[in-house]
């Protein structure tokens, strides 16, 4: 549920884990201590929440804001499409996919752009040996600012197929037009494959590819606030959430099943370890590297099971 939230794209022990299957020859799984996740795993920039009581709501009745600066650097994004044999299309990205759905919404976007279907994109992702570097996949940045590169080299690639489709058709470049398989050039039809091959024999690839870059700047950021309606037992200090409402001023929305999935994962993500964790520290934010809130937890279900 959710998205990546910038918590899966960095190499840290991975390759610890290849080199334990090599040598072990069977699955393997790493996992970390509570207290090894705050200092052996990605960090996100500095944040400053602040919780307040609205003056003319319940008592029970919070909100909260963060006022962390949500893009660390300026984030880059390339890409490349090209025009493939079998007159389907590649597009080459260098934003990872881990369950994001950044896939879906480049396909979304290059098939509005190239008047296609989303099942005739081909997309290649995460290799520096077809695209040049990416920053990465955070804080919506693979919607927001690499589906702008993907937009800018799709459209790019467009006018470049309508450029060749006149060229060789011999018809006025503004009555070609380019449909889901051809361009219908005055109505002389040639297909997307014919194109192709016609590139192919001229060695003429430069006319059936395109590039597209953004630095991200500038962009909008969205918006968001969350309401919880709780219930505090007095004595023993539990909390229990009665009702959960979140608002996303989200503007344009790509993909809605995506984004509400990315709404309610980062509500749950941080309510479970709200409500259920306490995390052990020292001075300066260190962590305590004995047993962590998580087995503390565990233990306390476990004994109340019992």
């Amino acid at each position: 549920m959710g998205g990546g939230f910038g918590g899966k794209q960095e190499m840290l022990t991975e390759d610890i884990v290849v080199l334990a299957v090599l040598k072990l020859r069977r699955p393997v799984k790493m996992e970390f201590t509570r207290a090894e996740q705050f200092y052996g795993a990605t960090t996100r920039t500095a944040s400053t929440p602040t919780v307040y009581r609205p003056a003319r709501a319940h008592r029970h009745r919070l909100g909260r804001r963060d006022d962390r600066d949500r893009s660390p650097g300026r984030p880059l994004r390339r890409r490349a499409g090209s025009l493939l044999r079998d007159g389907t299309y590649d597009i080459a990205v260098g934003t990872a996919e881990f369950g994001n759905g950044t896939t879906t919404v480049h396909k979304q976007i290059t098939a509005g752009a190239l008047n296609t279907t989303v099942d005739r994109i081909t997309v290649r992702q995460s290799d520096t040996g077809v695209v040049r570097h990416d920053t990465g996949a955070f804080g919506s940045a693979g919607t927001v600012v690499a589906g702008k590169a993907v937009m800018l080299a799709a459209d790019s690639l467009a006018e470049r197929l309508k450029t060749f489709a006149a060229r060789h058709t011999g018809v006025a470049r503004h009555l070609c037009a380019l449909g889901a398989e051809a361009f219908d050039c005055a109505g002389r039809v040639v297909t997307l494959k014919e194109l192709y091959e016609a590139a192919y024999d001229k060695g003429r690839f430069d006319e059936i590819a395109a590039d597209g870059h953004w630095s991200g700047s500038s962009r909008s950021v969205a918006f968001n606030a969350q309401w919880f309606r709780v219930a505090v037992d007095p004595d023993t200090g539990e909390m229990r959430i009665l009702r959960s409402v979140h608002a996303a001023d989200a503007g344009k929305v790509m993909n809605p099943m995506q984004c509400r999935g990315q709404v309610e994962g980062g509500v749950l993500q941080p309510g479970g370890p709200g409500l259920r964790q306490r995390p052990a520290g020292r001075q300066r934010g260190a962590v305590h590297a004995d047993a962590g809130a998580r087995d503390a937890v565990w233990q306390r279900m476990q004994a109340e099971a019992e």
